[in-house]
C-alpha cells in the first residue's frame, strides 16, 4: 500500500498500516478488498511470529484474497501452512 519510500518526501500518517486503511474503507460498505501477505516475512517485520499475527489480522478483516510472491519454495509454503 505504501509503495516505494521517497526520502525527500515526508511520509503521510493517515494510515500507518494497510489494516487501518481496510478498516476505513469497510466503514463505507461491504467492499471486496485484496491484500498482501509475505510467507517469507515482510521486510519491516521484526520476526515471523509477528508477521503471522499480522496475516491472521488480515484474514479477520475478511479480505477477499491475499496476494503473495508466487515463487516460494515448498518448504516455506509448508512452514506457513502449519502455522
Amino acid at each position: 500500500m505504501r509503495g516505494d519510500i521517497n526520502p525527500e518526501v515526508p511520509p503521510k500518517s493517515d494510515f500507518r498500516y494497510a489494516s487501518e486503511l481496510v478498516e476505513f474503507i469497510k466503514g463505507f460498505g461491504d467492499f471486496d478488498i485484496a491484500g498482501a501477505c509475505y510467507p517469507e516475512g515482510h521486510i519491516d517485520t521484526p520476526d515471523m511470529v509477528q508477521d503471522i499475527l499480522n496475516l491472521k489480522k488480515r484474514r479477520t478483516q475478511e479480505l477477499l484474497i491475499l496476494y503473495h510472491n508466487y515463487f516460494l519454495t515448498i518448504a516455506v509454503i509448508i512452514h506457513l501452512w502449519k502455522k
